[in-house]
């Protein structure tokens, strides 16, 4: 049968593809492991992912309607084995993404770019997945102070992505404080940190010194709250920082742009 050890079949912006010929194609492909359908016009593609139970890679991203929490359910129960998932600009709530963070525990990577109802589960979400290195959040009404705290603090997640989000300050006074010793500083495996673009005040980039020790890459481009003074103290408490994109930041004089530039560690772009 033509395609049938297809593992891979990409069919995103095919927006006039019929709901036939969809289950005409998953029918014939039985070991795939990679579906892309994002930005199609399709209800029934989800109905489709329990025909596919060796799904690996899965992106539903910018889907028209938007997906819902029903979706997460079916993802959950279908889709064990997921390493990568975009549900970028969809309706999940924090429910919805308990549902897939209890259902998909095998996950690397998560885009959530532009769900603004997911409100405040980033944190268990965490716990849920253990093995998540990598997690979109971009685009973003607002995210809490919490769950920016939970992953620059993490011990698993490697890179992440804020950018045009807006993150609220953390609301206990406790969470501020500073970590306790090099060890517990220790423990975040953040390497490459993207707020482009974000809202951030600089009582959460400083939190970024305080706990991202292995910090690699940062890009601030765009970050109105960025000064001086807060850019001299990331580069400082920042030691194993090599490379910062600072296009943009109009808060930064040009008299500490010229001194960085020569910086011998950190290779900066302005």
């Amino acid at each position: 049968m033509r395609c049938s050890k297809l593992t891979t079949l990409n069919i995103g912006f095919c927006v006039i593809i019929t709901p036939n010929a969809l289950q005409s194609l998953v029918n014939r492909c039985k070991e795939l492991t990679s579906l892309t359908i994002s930005h199609c016009l399709n209800t029934r593609a989800i109905s489709l992912i329990p025909m596919i139970p060796s799904l690996r890679k899965l992106d539903l991203g910018i889907s028209n309607p938007k997906l819902t929490d029903e979706a997460t359910n079916i993802i959950s129960r279908h889709c064990p084995n997921l390493v990568y998932l975009s549900l970028s600009f969809s309706l999940i709530t924090r429910l919805g993404l308990r549902t897939i963070g209890r259902g998909c525990r095998k996950l690397l990577f998560i885009d959530l770019s532009g769900c603004y109802l997911i409100d405040d589960e980033i944190s268990d979400f965490l716990s849920y997945c253990p093995r998540l290195k990598i997690i979109y959040l971009n685009y973003l009404l607002q995210i809490s102070g919490k769950s920016f705290l939970s992953i620059i603090k993490s011990s698993q997640i490697e890179y992440a992505s804020f950018t045009s989000s807006k993150i609220l300050e953390v609301s206990s006074s406790i969470d501020l404080l500073p970590p306790s010793s090099n060890e517990e500083r220790s423990c975040s495996k953040i390497r490459k940190l993207v707020l482009d673009n974000c809202e951030i005040s600089d009582k959460n980039l400083k939190q970024i010194s305080y706990w991202c020790k292995n910090l690699e890459y940062l890009d601030i481009s765009l970050v109105y709250d960025m000064d001086d003074r807060v850019l001299q103290d990331l580069c400082d408490r920042l030691e194993n920082l090599k490379e910062v994109i600072a296009k943009n930041c109009y808060g930064v004089s040009v008299a500490m742009q010229d001194n960085l530039s020569k910086h011998q560690r950190i290779k900066f772009t302005f």
